[in-house]
């Protein structure tokens, strides 16, 4: 089941890193003025990277829980 949850995790990081680097180069191929572009592949890095976290803290909470499972089924 962890197998499972970091698995789907992983794939959801994946796609939204996919995602960013899609809509960087449709913004870089579409008309704009430069200060536009800028601003707009900015705009989606700081959401990429706020997603990005909070998939990481995701992963890190259910981390987390596994170790104390591992941890009070060791102590018995």
């Amino acid at each position: 089941m962890s197998d499972d949850k970091n698995s789907a995790l992983g794939v959801a990081l994946i796609f939204l890193i996919g995602a960013a680097a899609g809509y960087i180069a449709g913004t870089l191929f579409a008309p704009a003025s430069g200060k536009k572009t800028r601003q707009k592949i900015q705009e989606e890095i700081n959401k990429t990277g706020e997603k990005a976290k909070e998939t990481y803290d995701k992963i890190a909470k259910e981390a987390e829980k596994g170790i104390k499972v591992i941890s009070d089924h060791l102590k018995g």
